[in-house]
């Protein structure tokens, strides 16, 4: 039996919870009654997300939810879920909150909005330091996950910018001796085809000319499917558990490092750097700026640095010092306009918002991109509306209000892209189903992606879905491409 198994037995069932001996107690029900019961008892909730193959998900199991120190915090503050996010209810809830590295941590208030969110762990974790993990993520308070925050979405298609990395096509041992050849080392994407992270970093990372200048000339990159291909049998030695995970060897295949997960563009470019340089390790810059340095590029490589180890909320801190001290000329620079896109930095203050606008032809990166970033803010907010998840706060008709101010703002009345996504939040409003399926017949298959076609309308399955009619739920059906996204348009249970 699994570890976590092993622990479980260890414990009894009781009013519908099963604990672990002196330890944690883990609620047995749906999210739904646990969201109940949160309001009941005036807690939050603790939500584990693990697999039976995730070695520090077995970790957390061993060493931490078992001891009395974490039953005495968790058990009073929190009505605990673990959820294995390969079975049963667990599938829905980790393509719910968009789960794919393992485990992932989330705290969730009693109206189920997220309240903090934390990845990964060790093999051999402390009570003591993951409840201080625990309080330090809820402390930091809520904020938009990095990964969500680009989920929704990559909305305009565009044409790929070159160059960015080149992709060795080759078999695993022909890179080798490439990379050998060449003297560069090798560097691979280990991803999975189900992996939504994965198909972003390919969409928006790696195809970036900043990003390729970077890579080409270190390495050669390839990307190896996991699941498919010589990727099993490659993996008894890689060992690869999250995904994706990037792992660079050198000519002879000796790893070098890795590291995994969805990074921001300089955050991937920061995190690379700082395993061959040891000046961009974020210890030698963190010493740097504590000293008094305050060189724009140096706060760049700060703030690159900082999102590589996942400390958004300091990175973020740096950004708007390093915002503040620009001239208006210098925010139109390419280099600063990731900054405009990041930690919801355009909406902090109504004169960011402003700027954009009466600058957006200004800007270094060109119009396009600029108004590729309104479309995503205008989709974000209408989506926050649409695709409100069960047990969540009712939008109101003043936030329907506001988001169709800032089309007007942006000048987007006729973005098709943004027309699609008003129509789902007019769904939730108005009950004008038919208008979002006649929105969606029109240019849905135009304006997302397949992937994106997949997760648009998997959110309607799962959000609006109760007040379509059977002939409604048929009609869009058809128009999936995806069987399992068909059957849940259709109510069909999917396994």
């Amino acid at each position: 039996m699994k570890t976590k198994f092993l622990l479980m037995a260890l414990g009894t069932v009781l009013s519908g919870s099963t604990l672990f001996a002196q330890g944690v107690h883990f609620f047995g029900g749906t999210l739904d009654e646990a969201v109940i019961k949160a309001k009941a008892d005036g807690k939050r909730i603790f939500m584990d997300f693990y697999t039976d193959w995730c070695g520090p998900c077995k970790a957390v199991a061993q060493y931490v939810f078992p001891t009395e120190e974490a039953g005495e915090y968790f058990n009073a503050k929190f009505i605990n879920m673990s959820i294995d996010a390969e079975k049963g209810m667990g599938i829905e809830l980790a393509k719910e909150f968009k789960v794919g590295i393992y485990p992932t941590f989330m705290v969730l208030d009693a109206d189920r909005n997220v309240l903090a969110r934390w990845s990964g762990g060790s093999m051999q974790p402390k009570p003591a330091d993951f409840i201080k993990k625990v309080e330090t993520e809820i402390a930091s308070g809520q904020r938009k996950d990095p990964m969500e925050a680009m989920m929704p979405q990559r909305m305009e298609t565009r044409e790929r910018p070159q160059p960015g990395i080149v992709e060795f096509e080759g078999s695993y041992s022909e890179a080798l001796v490439k990379a050998k050849a060449e003297g560069k080392m090798l560097f691979v994407d280990c991803y999975t085809q189900w992996c939504g992270p994965c198909k972003i970093m390919s969409a928006d990372v790696f195809p970036r000319e900043d990003v390729g200048n970077f890579i080409n000339p270190k390495f050669v990159f390839m990307k190896l499917d996991m699941e498919h291909g010589e990727g099993p049998e490659l993996n008894k030695t890689f060992r690869v558990r999250a995904y994706p995970t990037y792992v660079a060897l050198d000519g002879d295949g000796n790893e070098l490092f890795r590291f995994d997960g969805y990074k921001f563009p300089d955050a991937f470019i920061a995190r690379i750097n700082a395993e061959l340089d040891a000046t961009k390790k974020p210890e030698a810059l963190q010493a740097r700026y504590d000293a008094g340095e305050r060189d724009h590029a140096f706060l760049r490589d700060y703030i690159a640095a900082l999102s590589a180890i996942s400390k958004y909320n300091d990175a973020k801190g740096v950004m708007l010092q390093l915002m503040s001290a620009l001239t208006d000329q210098e925010k139109c620079k390419s280099e600063y306009w990731i900054y405009w896109t990041l930690y919801d930095y355009a909406r902090s203050d109504a004169k960011n918002l402003d700027f954009l606008v009466n600058n957006q032809y200004q800007f270094e990166v060109g119009k396009k991109e600029v108004t590729d970033f309104f479309v995503k803010m205008a989709a974000s907010d209408y989506s926050a509306i649409g695709f409100v998840m069960p047990g969540q706060k009712t939008p109101s008709a003043d936030d329907f209000a506001r988001a169709d101010e800032l089309v007007r703002k942006f000048n987007l009345v006729h973005n098709l892209t943004v027309e699609l996504y008003r129509a789902a939040a007019s769904a939730k409003m108005d009950g004008n189903i038919d208008g979002l399926i006649d929105t969606y017949e029109k240019c849905g298959n135009t304006v997302l992606s397949e992937y994106e076609q997949n997760s648009f309308l998997n959110l309607i399955s799962i959000t609006l879905l109760s007040n379509f009619s059977e002939a409604q739920r048929s009609r869009l059906a058809a128009l999936a491409k995806d069987e399992q996204t068909k059957k849940r348009l259709l109510g069909m249970n999917v396994r």
